[in-house]
């Protein structure tokens, strides 16, 4: 999508990083605890950005977003099924396989 997070016009990482001023933001909890003042809050919300994510875990996070699918371990997997009611997961998609008979 773009090169750099502060590049994506709807990203709060100009405010969150950069100090930008937002009329659209409102400080969350998380953010403010980064640091006391401004500048520390600044410095370790861009350092979170500093390392790219694991290739593997990138493709994970992809393939469960284009099937809207949830990502994470199995005892995860069975929350959300039990809050669902539902089965959650990659199904095999197309017709059954026929049944040998003998």
């Amino acid at each position: 999508m773009v090169n750099q997070p502060g590049d994506y016009p709807w990203s709060s990482f100009r405010s969150n990083a950069m100090g930008h001023d937002s009329k659209l933001l409102t400080p969350h909890s998380r953010g403010l605890s980064l640091g006391d003042t401004k500048q520390p809050r600044l410095t370790a919300y861009q350092a979170l950005f500093e390392n790219e994510l694991d290739k593997g875990l990138m493709s994970n996070i992809r393939k469960a977003s284009s099937f809207s699918m949830p990502l994470g371990d199995s005892r995860f997997q069975q929350q959300i099924e039990d809050a669902l009611g539902r089965k959650v997961g990659y199904a095999r998609r197309g017709r059954p396989q026929k049944i040998k008979c003998k």
